[in-house]
């Protein structure tokens, strides 16, 4: 599921599709996938590919950096910071 996701939001393989990333991260994600935790929370935060959602963002940093994805922690900083402060 994570290696699909990956597929779809780089193109690598397939056309590149960040509407099926977030969906195949979002399952590898309910499976527990630490690194799908982060990617999709990264997609979530900035909102960029897909409609954001920090709050949900930052849910799934804390699922991820739990788990030992070092780079998590930093990003949890910056959806408390987004959460705080909207406009950023």
């Amino acid at each position: 599921m994570y290696n699909l996701a990956v597929m779809y939001h780089e193109g690598e393989g397939v056309p590149k599709d960040p509407q099926k990333a977030a969906e195949w991260y979002g399952k590898a994600s309910d499976a527990g996938h630490p690194e799908a935790q982060y990617n999709l929370g990264l997609m979530l935060l900035y909102g960029n590919e897909i409609p954001a959602d920090p709050q949900k963002a930052l849910s799934l940093f804390e699922k991820a950096a739990k788990a030992g994805v070092q780079d998590a922690k930093d990003a949890m900083k910056l959806a408390r910071e987004r959460l705080s402060d909207p406009e950023q």
